[in-house]
């Protein structure tokens, strides 16, 4: 169990930010740099496919840049936690899943923006 304050190598937990099925997403500062960042940790299942899986999305997302895009600054394997973790730039702002509940970006509302234009 991860516990603010905890470290995966030179990374602090700060506060976990969300959290899903395999992974949870933290708010962490490097101790080298301290740059706030975030930290996507996903549980490695033991499984030798799934974990092959998980560790070839996380090459596939490390080298894909894009400005509308969260950059991945970089990937690794924490064998003393069995995750593999993904270092992430730090967003400040709201949350998808607040964001969507917004009522400015309903369907209908979307609609009707678009109606005026």
């Amino acid at each position: 169990m991860l516990a603010p304050g905890d470290n995966i190598e030179s990374y602090t937990l700060l506060a976990r930010v969300g959290a899903g099925g395999q992974a949870s997403v933290w708010q962490a500062r490097d101790a080298r740099t301290g740059q706030l960042v975030a930290l996507k940790l996903v549980s490695l299942a033991g499984d030798a496919s799934s974990d092959e899986r998980a560790a070839r999305e996380a090459s596939v997302l490390a080298s894909v840049v894009h400005p509308s895009l969260v950059r991945c600054l970089r990937a690794f394997d924490h064998a003393p936690r069995r995750l593999l973790v993904l270092v992430l730039e730090w967003v400040e702002g709201t949350t998808l899943g607040r964001a969507s509940a917004d009522p400015r970006w309903s369907p209908l509302h979307l609609q009707i923006g678009r109606a005026h234009v």
